[in-house]
């Protein structure tokens, strides 16, 4: 039988780890914060008229490399990150700029992968897109977690996610409601839903793997929000 997952008992524990550890997240909300500054600058500095087009370019694909080359950095790091604090452990803010050329590697082609495989949903009519973009949703989190490759976390992904598309759908419904509100004052609701968000997608991907694997984990809460026990 495929077990599924509670979004409210998802969210809930998402928010009791925020709570219960709020000066790191509002640390690591802030660092995340001051690191992209420099592309929106860059972004608004660029909308300005009379540039010269062939400087222009050049200074585009490598402002595109740089900041690219940084978010994904941080992506991997904000990943193990939350991965530590999911087995109550911790690992510090600025592990978010440790290197690691075999993560840095795989996401660039999972990336690569991951957009054309929706492309080609779009030009399938769209649902398509809809249903991969969940269905090869967690291979970012495979990469690092088990240490597959793109091509073979984008797989395990496929398999993982079997017959919790839609519940992934609902979790992303409620979490894009929750941060929409969070942003209406001042944007100062994002300090709580921002991490919530970190930590509850490694949360699922966590009670997806398990399941998949036929494993029974402490806390994972199932789709009557009952908890799971060993």
């Amino acid at each position: 039988m495929i077990r599924t997952f509670s979004v409210k008992e998802v969210l809930r524990f998402a928010y009791e780890k925020v709570r219960d550890n709020f000066s790191f997240f509002f640390s690591l909300v802030a660092v995340m914060f001051l690191v992209s500054v420099p592309q929106y600058i860059y972004s608004y500095a660029t909308d300005a008229e009379g540039l010269n087009m062939q400087f222009s370019l050049w200074v585009s694909l490598s402002a595109l490399f740089i900041f690219g080359f940084i978010r994904i950095v941080t992506e991997i790091g904000q990943i193990r990150i939350m991965f530590a604090q999911l087995n109550s452990k911790f690992l510090p803010v600025s592990t978010l700029f440790e290197i690691n050329n075999r993560y840095i590697k795989e996401f660039v082609i999972g990336y690569v992968l991951y957009f054309l495989i929706i492309l080609s949903g779009f030009i399938l009519l769209i649902i398509p897109a809809i249903i991969w973009s969940y269905k090869y949703s967690q291979w970012k989190y495979l990469v690092v977690d088990e240490n597959l490759s793109a091509w073979g976390a984008l797989k395990k992904s496929a398999t993982i996610t079997n017959g919790n598309k839609g519940k992934l759908f609902s979790f992303g419904f409620v979490y894009g409601l929750m941060t929409l509100i969070g942003a209406i004052p001042l944007g100062l609701g994002l300090i709580i839903t921002t991490p919530m968000g970190w930590i509850a997608g490694v949360y699922i991907y966590r009670f997806l793997n398990t399941s998949h694997k036929g494993e029974i984990t402490e806390d994972m809460p199932t789709l009557d929000g009952e908890v799971l026990t060993r």
